[in-house]
């Protein structure tokens, strides 16, 4: 789990305009936010428990729209 997150905290930080994308940069936070997703399935976690928190909740209900 946490290193997921280091992924994802990190490809936030450092990934700039200047990188090709899409391209093998982006398997980087997709291969971290498929992890989190997976361990979120996997039965009570932090992960779950974030993930199912109202706001989440309330952004996913309305990005599809966005």
């Amino acid at each position: 789990m946490f290193a997921a997150l280091l992924l994802l905290l990190v490809s936030s930080v450092k990934f700039h305009s200047g990188l090709a994308f899409p391209g093998y940069f982006a398997v980087i936070p997709c291969v971290a936010t498929v992890a989190l997703i997976a361990i979120g399935g996997l039965g009570p976690s932090t992960v779950r428990g974030l993930l199912s928190s109202t706001p989440f909740v309330g952004v996913g209900k309305i990005s599809y729209s966005l």
